[in-house]
């Protein structure tokens, strides 16, 4: 994808998708950016999680459920299995054939191994609704709004313990991991550091503050990117006890918890869409990409490369985007779509 020049809605896009979905906004030409799969869920979808060609999606509402789909031929979206709960399910990922997910009733574990056969395999009591959940190694960070974060030791997926509980202040409903600390969206009370060195026992380490809420936080080297109210916000977290806003871009409405990858940081707006941006220089973070839906827009992944430990993560300025990008979002009416942005 070029970056900053202006795009016009993409030709033939009605044949791939259902009315009221259109795309616009900042890229090179209209062939360059398209939705190329659409697929109709149930309910409320929340959150999105994709990997080895399976989307992992939790839909909220009435009708909380884990769907599972086949996104390996984006032409030709399945949904392969589904597992109701009758609990809003807020938050998923994955990894060795497992989903950990948070949900209003606490945190979960779905057997995946089949995917057409979700199936329950334990659930762990945390102190109050399961906002976020997000992976270091054998443990699960829960965030639980008021009542701050919980944390479970999954190295045995089948038991899962719960083996610390943390108050944070405000509300906790991100969370990250970088460098042993942890990084929380915390609403009202903008971005809090955690000391995670003793994973079970996390220590208060700092906070920056956020001019309206907090929602979410993903990480990146020596960087996190803080999506709130308002836009998205890069913060350098090379002091965690003192994190610094280096940079930041509004957005045309709320922004919900981003993904990075390649340079790119690709927010979910709610009724501003997919507003994608280049993070590479982190104290000019631009938007590139636009892609507006009718409804809202929830959450996205990228394939294979989300929710990654910033020790994982390329170097601000390091390779370069990659030879075509494609995003996964979840949204309401929309279901789930696939989006390609190329170069």
């Amino acid at each position: 994808m070029r970056r900053g020049a202006v795009v016009a809605v993409v030709a033939g896009l009605a044949t791939l998708v259902p009315a009221g979905v259109w795309l616009s906004g900042i890229a090179a030409a209209a062939d360059e950016a398209q939705i190329i799969g659409v697929l109709s869920l149930p309910g409320y979808p929340n959150d999105v999680f994709v990997r080895d060609g399976l989307a992992y999606v939790g839909i909220g509402g009435a009708d909380g459920a884990l769907a599972v789909a086949d996104v390996s031929d984006p032409a030709n979206l399945r949904l392969l299995g589904l597992l109701e709960f009758g609990s809003a399910v807020n938050s998923v990922t994955a990894d060795g054939g497992f989903v950990f997910m948070a949900d209003d009733f606490g945190f979960r574990v779905v057997d995946v191994s089949d995917p057409a056969a979700p199936s329950l395999v334990a659930t762990v009591g945390t102190n109050g609704m399961a906002k976020r959940v997000w992976l270091n190694g054998p443990f699960a960070y829960v965030a639980c709004g008021v009542q701050g974060l919980s944390v479970v030791d999954v190295s045995n997926p089948l038991d899962p313990i719960l083996v610390g509980e943390v108050s944070v202040p405000g509300q906790a409903v991100g969370v990250c991991t970088a460098g042993g600390n942890l990084f929380v969206a915390a609403m009202e009370e903008g971005l809090q550091t955690l000391d995670a060195s003793e994973p079970s026992a996390p220590v208060a380490l700092g906070a920056m503050p956020t001019v309206d809420h907090a929602l979410g936080v993903f990480p990146g080297p020596g960087l996190v990117y803080l999506s709130w109210c308002g836009g998205l916000i890069v913060a350098d977290i090379a002091d965690p006890s003192n994190p610094r806003e280096v940079g930041s871009v509004t957005m045309p409405d709320i922004a919900y918890v981003s993904v990075v990858k390649d340079g790119l940081a690709y927010v979910p707006c709610r009724a501003g869409g997919l507003q994608v941006v280049d993070v590479s220089v982190p104290d000019s973070p631009t938007v590139v990409a636009s892609v507006e839906i009718e409804g809202e827009v929830l959450a996205v992944a990228v394939a294979d490369a989300v929710r990654e430990t910033a020790e994982q993560a390329p170097e601000a300025g390091e390779g370069s985007q990659a030879a075509s990008s494609r995003a996964y979002i979840v949204g309401y009416p929309l279901g789930l779509a696939v989006i390609q942005l190329d170069p």
